[in-house]
């Protein structure tokens, strides 16, 4: 399965969207409850995480704990949690990409 993956700096949280959770059938661990205040003001709610998450970009592997929450258009969004695991980065908003170290490797990450 090809998951579109959401780099947002405006979320301080990483999710996993409810539906790719079911599909990969990754196990929901119960945790303390998240309120999420979205975009339009609306209001969400995460009980849940999938622990140690792998996932790959540009054929690297990354993991982490993702709350579980239902999305919209994308299966994760990587808010400033993940983001700080491979900081320093640079936005690159005229080419729309995000460039980073990993283990000494140098990864550019491009809008498809």
């Amino acid at each position: 399965m090809s998951l579109v993956v959401l780099i947002n700096s405006g979320n301080t949280n990483s999710f996993l969207g409810e539906e790719t959770t079911s599909a990969l059938q990754c196990e929901m661990l119960e945790t303390t409850l998240l309120l999420i205040m979205i975009a339009n003001g609306c209001r969400m709610v995460s009980y849940y995480k999938c622990k140690e998450f792998r996932w790959m970009m540009e054929g690297y592997e990354f993991a982490m704990d993702l709350r579980i929450l239902k999305l919209g258009g994308c299966h994760i969004v990587l808010g400033v949690d993940w983001i700080r695991t491979v900081s320093p980065l640079v936005f690159d908003f005229n080419t729309l990409e995000v460039t980073f170290d990993k283990e000494g490797w140098k990864i550019t990450l491009e809008r498809c």
